[in-house]
C-alpha cells in the first residue's frame, strides 16, 4: 500500500449553507431542498397520472395513425433522445447513433404519443382549451433555470421556434389531461357523497 486516504466531509452547518447558493443559513437549505423533494414528487404523480389517462383514452378511442404523423413522431423521440444524451455531456453524433439504436421501441412510442395526440387534441380544441406565449415563455425560463450547467445549451434548444412550437403543443395537452383529470376526480367525489358534480343535473331533474 502506497497511500491511505480518509474522506473528509464538510460540517453541516450554516458556512456550507452558504456555499450552496443563496441561503442564510442552514435552515433555509433544507426549506428549499424540502420544497424541491415536495415539487418533484408532485411532478412525478402528475406524470403517472397524466400517463395512465392517457392509455386509458387510447384503450376507448382507437384511431388509425396517419404513416406521415407516425413517422414525424419517430424524427421527433429520436431527437429528443439525442437531445438529452448530447445535454449529459456526450458528443452530438454518438449521441444521434444511440438515439436511432432501437427503432422498433422508437416505434412502438411513436404510435402511443400519435394516438395520444391526435384524441387529446381534438379534446382541447372542443374545449376550446389554450397555451399564450407567456404560458411557453415562463414554462422556458424554468427550464432554462433548472438546467444547471446546461443552462446556454436549454436557452440555445428553445431559441428555435420549432421547438417552442413543440413545447407549446405539450403544454395544451398537459393542460387538457389535467382538466380531464379534474373532472374524472369532482365526479368520483361526488360519486362517495351521492352529490352531483357541478353543472350536471341530478338523474330524472
Amino acid at each position: 500500500m502506497k497511500d491511505l486516504y480518509e474522506r473528509v466531509l464538510p460540517a453541516l452547518d450554516d458556512e456550507f449553507a452558504k456555499d450552496q447558493g443563496e441561503f442564510q443559513n442552514l435552515e433555509e437549505l433544507r426549506t428549499a431542498i424540502h420544497k424541491d423533494l415536495q415539487s418533484r414528487a408532485l411532478e412525478q404523480a402528475e406524470g403517472r397520472a397524466r400517463q395512465g389517462l392517457i392509455d386509458l383514452i387510447i384503450e376507448r378511442n382507437p384511431v388509425e395513425v396517419p404513416e406521415s404523423l407516425l413517422a414525424r413522431e419517430e424524427r421527433l423521440i429520436e431527437a429528443e433522445t439525442a437531445a438529452a444524451l448530447e445535454a449529459a455531456g456526450m458528443p452530438r453524433e454518438s449521441a444521434l447513433e444511440r438515439a436511432r439504436q432501437n427503432p422498433e421501441e422508437i416505434k412502438t412510442r411513436a404510435e402511443k404519443r400519435a394516438k395520444s395526440a391526435l384524441i387529446v387534441d381534438a379534446i382541447a380544441e372542443q374545449e376550446k382549451i389554450e397555451v399564450s406565449d407567456d404560458d411557453v415563455a415562463n414554462r422556458v425560463a424554468t427550464i432554462v433555470t433548472q438546467s444547471g450547467q446546461q443552462r446556454e445549451r436549454a436557452a440555445e434548444f428553445y431559441a428555435h421556434e420549432e421547438n417552442r412550437v413543440g413545447l407549446k403543443a405539450m403544454m395544451r395537452r398537459e393542460k387538457t389531461l389535467d382538466l380531464m383529470l379534474s373532472r374524472a376526480q369532482s365526479e368520483d367525489a361526488a360519486a362517495a357523497t351521492g352529490e352531483t358534480p357541478a353543472g350536471e343535473a341530478p338523474a330524472g331533474a
